[in-house]
């Protein structure tokens, strides 16, 4: 069974805190078996974050985009509400009909990574997958 791409959507800032927040979420998420047999888990940050010394804010977020139009789905984590480019991924998924689920925090997540987590993820696509 082909893996179906997991985005995470977390805000970043350039700021080390949330880049270490995000590697938090990736390792919890990797602690699940089903969501490692399942999902290929994309981090925009860890893509392109270093590039925007070389590229404008709307270059870079712009790259998340394509990516982010390559995946299955999204995991939108930490205060989206205060980032730029958290609601712009936000809006790209809603605009071309693409799931995604937020999570409020990094240790919400590490509380639900567990097979509830999985069904949700997986369920998200499926329903999208129908529509």
């Amino acid at each position: 069974m082909k893996k179906r791409m997991l985005y995470i959507s977390h805000p970043s800032g350039g700021k080390e805190e949330n880049t270490r927040d995000i590697e938090k979420v990736v390792k919890a998420l990797c602690t699940n078996k089903d969501i490692v047999k399942n999902f290929c888990i994309v981090s925009p940050v860890h893509n392109y974050g270093f590039m925007y010394e070389e590229l404008s804010y709307e270059d870079g977020l712009d790259l998340c985009l394509d990516l982010l139009e390559e995946c299955d789905i999204a995991l939108v984590v930490g205060d989206w509400r205060t980032s730029t480019g958290c609601k712009k991924e936000i809006s790209f998924c809603e605009k071309n009909n693409k799931p995604y689920i937020m999570v409020d925090t990094s240790d919400t997540l590490i509380k639900e990574v567990n097979d509830k987590l999985c069904t949700q993820l997986l369920k998200a696509i499926r329903s999208s997958d129908m529509a």
